[in-house]
Order: structure tokens, then C-alpha cells, then sequence
């Protein structure tokens, strides 16, 4: 796997030590060397990708690199996303989007695909991108070229955990999984690891950010996060499953922790 560019190491160390506000690119969270860039195939766009528009696509907001603000030794803010490297998670405010249909992702930005995604984050990619290389993550190589790609993505192993207040007025918190229903078992999601590729960098832009596309079940090119499962390579396997998810529009917290494959 390829390391993280050296600037971008800096960056975070510097920001960690002087806490001023470091100038992030999209070209340094690339894992793909520059030599290397000329020999590497253009991936094509997912289905139904929405526009992108320098002056209206919300994306547009990744030209404008986040702070990190220090709130507390060992606990930053890089936009609306929470970074506790003391107990090792990325924390992201979101809402449930679909309680029942068919999906193709788990969670997608604002202004992604959330006509097939179960929840929807308050966050940009791009600052979820800087939050989870400050948890210390790193990015593999996201070898999809089309979505439904056969294959296993590469990256670092997380677990993803949602919460959420329910009618009696307690804290739940289930497995990502559990809020998937696998429709040839009829039962939740296969118990997984997830896979953080980190999307991918194509002429100059984080696809991710353009996309809006965050976790995917279905193999996305472009997502930041998928899975290893061959289920992967179905667009009608995952339905949001009715019998977890509560109603749409209950916020959530999405809580991603490092994890062993």
C-alpha cells in the first residue's frame, strides 16, 4: 500500500503542535504517487452522480480547507466532525434518510445519492476525509472502475457504530450492519469490517466530494468507505432494514472506530 504523501504528514504535525490551521489540498490526500498518475486508468462515474458545479454543488466547499480546532487534549473539530484520538473514533452528527427500500449506499453527504442511501450525514467528505488521517487512518486503493467492480477494496479496517435517542428516551447504538437487511437471508447484514480506500483523486478533484458518496454497500469507484464482502457486487442485495432503522429524520450519531480486519 501506498504511504501517505509526506506533506500531508507535516501538515497534520504541525497543526497538532501549533495548532494553526494547516493548507490541506485535494492533491495531498491522494494515495496515488504523481509519476504514477499518467498510468492509471480513469475510473468511470457512478450512476446517477450528481453535477458538478463550482458555484452550486455544495462540494464546492472542500476549496476551502477546514480548520482543526483543538477543544481539548486529544479531541478536535475539523468542521462538524468530532476527532477523539484518545479513545481512537471519528463522531459525525447525521439523520436517518430511508427506513425501508432498497440502497445502495449506508451514508451519503447532503447533497448525495439519498435516494438509495439509509443515512444522511451533516458533514462534508472532504472534512471527514482530514478527520479520519488526523485519527491517524490511512487511506488504501480503491481499484473499482465501475460500481459493482468484483474485488476487495484496500485500507485500513474500521468498525462503524449509529446511535440514536428511541421513544423511550434511551441510547441505542447498533452495528452499520445491523441497519442493513440482507434481502437473500432475509436477516441483517454479514457481521464485517468496513474498508476506509478514501475515494479517489481524478483530474484534480476528490471524488468523493463531488459525489457525495460516503459509505457504500455496493462497490462504488468513488466512495471513501466500502466492504469486503462479495455481496458487494449486487445492487439489489441491501435494503434498509425497517425492523432497526426508526423513522426518517431522526438524528443520529455516526460513530467510526479503528479496527482489526
Amino acid at each position: 500500500m501506498k504511504r501517505l504523501p509526506m506533506i500531508l504528514m507535516l501538515c497534520l504535525f504541525v497543526t497538532m503542535t501549533t495548532m494553526t490551521p494547516p493548507v490541506f489540498s485535494e492533491e495531498t490526500n491522494t494515495v496515488k504517487n504523481s509519476a504514477d498518475s499518467d498510468k492509471q486508468p480513469v475510473p468511470l462515474p457512478g450512476r446517477d452522480a450528481p453535477l458538478w458545479d463550482k458555484n452550486k454543488n455544495k462540494g464546492n466547499k472542500a476549496s476551502s480547507p477546514p480548520p482543526i480546532q483543538k477543544v481539548e487534549d486529544g479531541i478536535f473539530r475539523v468542521g462538524n466532525i468530532t476527532v477523539n484520538k484518545r479513545e481512537e473514533y471519528v463522531l459525525v452528527d447525521g439523520e436517518v434518510n430511508q427506513q425501508d427500500g432498497i440502497v445502495e449506499y449506508l451514508a451519503c453527504g447532503e447533497a448525495g445519492k439519498l435516494h438509495e442511501s439509509v443515512l444522511k450525514l451533516i458533514a462534508e467528505p472532504f472534512d471527514l476525509q482530514i478527520a479520519m488521517l488526523l485519527l491517524g487512518l490511512e487511506p488504501g486503493i480503491n481499484r473499482f472502475k465501475q460500481q459493482g467492480h468484483q474485488g476487495i477494496p484496500e485500507g485500513d479496517s474500521i468498525e462503524i457504530w449509529v446511535s440514536w435517542i428511541n421513544p423511550e428516551k434511551k441510547l441505542v447504538t447498533y452495528r452499520a450492519e445491523d441497519l442493513l437487511l440482507d434481502k437473500r437471508t432475509d436477516q441483517s447484514m454479514e457481521k464485517t469490517h468496513w474498508i476506509y480506500t478514501g475515494s479517489q483523486i481524478v483530474n484534480g478533484r476528490f471524488m468523493a466530494q463531488v459525489e457525495q458518496s460516503i459509505v457504500a454497500t455496493y462497490h462504488d469507484p468513488y466512495a471513501m468507505i466500502g466492504h469486503p464482502l462479495p455481496s458487494g457486487e449486487d445492487d439489489t442485495r441491501y435494503w434498509a432494514n425497517k425492523n432497526v432503522l426508526p423513522p426518517k429524520g431522526m438524528p443520529v450519531k455516526f460513530r467510526i472506530r479503528k479496527s482489526a480486519p
